[in-house]
């Protein structure tokens, strides 16, 4: 067996060891952070989710971005299965509103949380490229195809600002911003071992389903599509970051995961030296 593959055998055959992980945030900020391009990096990210926010804001301000033009089309059948529950929130204002306020609620704070995770633990700008190319995905698409609005339409303003969502009457329908950026939340929590944070994102997917559907916010193909469309841009960024690291370009030095430099300051585990002297007995002994 050769020194790489005994590395390899250790490092991805064996139970993952976290004893030697930092314990607390600020230990493991200085670990991350200590260097200047780390420094550097850390910049960057605090500057990208600053500008995110900061069009997010303007957006649920203005409306820059959401077609408003009506167009005729087809009917959602399950929206009229529903149309029960939606004339009963249209006569009822309170409770559409703290509905659309829980559900708008919800995808705030897995934004913010999301940010918070990526500022401290995110090594690299494939999340910030998943997000990009689903808002870049669902633009173009929405420039291209247009639905009517449904003819029971309510999914209005509750009197309670959100960064995330406007509450403007727009033909954005195809496919649910809400649902997809939502199942990207789930995607990038799961995969950092967030479990809380899993769990508040799914919360957050079921919510916005239940609420977008009976408000007649989206069509039920909208929302399918928003789980769809976000998986496929999360495998994207992934895909994009995995072609980043097999690249020798240094222009994309930046959007290299950091995980792998760290990796090679850490000193040789002592087991490998135990690894080394057994393979070199089983060596021995076949050759006998």
């Amino acid at each position: 067996m050769s020194s790489h593959d005994q590395i390899e055998q250790y490092y991805f055959l064996q139970p993952a060891n976290n004893e030697s992980e930092p314990k607390s945030v600020g230990a493991h900020l200085k670990n991350q952070y200590n260097s200047a391009e780390g420094r550097r990096f850390l910049v960057v990210k605090v500057l990208l989710v600053i500008v995110g926010l900061t069009l997010l804001t303007l957006n649920s301000l203005r409306n820059y971005i959401h077609p408003t033009a009506p167009v005729d089309c087809f009917e959602d059948v399950v929206q009229t299965w529903l149309l029960p529950v939606t004339e009963f929130l249209r006569t009822h204002n309170a409770q559409r509103a703290v509905m659309i306020i829980i559900a708008s609620t919800l995808v705030d704070i897995n934004m913010t949380c999301l940010y918070i995770v990526w500022i401290f633990y995110g090594n690299s700008l494939r999340l910030m490229i998943t997000i990009a190319s689903f808002y870049i995905f669902r633009g173009l698409t929405q420039r291209m195809f247009a639905m009517k609005f449904p003819s029971d339409y309510i999914f209005d303003d509750p009197d309670f600002f959100s960064v995330a969502v406007p509450y403007f009457k727009t033909n954005d329908f195809f496919f649910s911003g809400h649902i997809g950026i939502c199942t990207i939340f789930f995607l990038e929590f799961r995969k950092q071992d967030k479990r809380i944070l899993k769990y508040l994102a799914l919360a957050a997917i079921i919510v916005n389903f239940i609420v977008l559907l009976i408000t007649e916010g989206h069509f039920i193909i909208d929302l399918c599509f928003g789980v769809v469309a976000g998986h496929y841009c999360y495998a994207t960024g992934e895909w994009i970051e995995g072609g980043v690291k097999e690249s020798d370009n240094p222009c994309l030095e930046m959007f290299r995961s950091r995980e792998s430099e760290q990796n090679g300051n850490e000193e040789e585990p002592d087991n490998i030296h135990n690894l080394n002297e057994v393979s070199y007995y089983k060596d021995n002994h076949n050759s006998l």
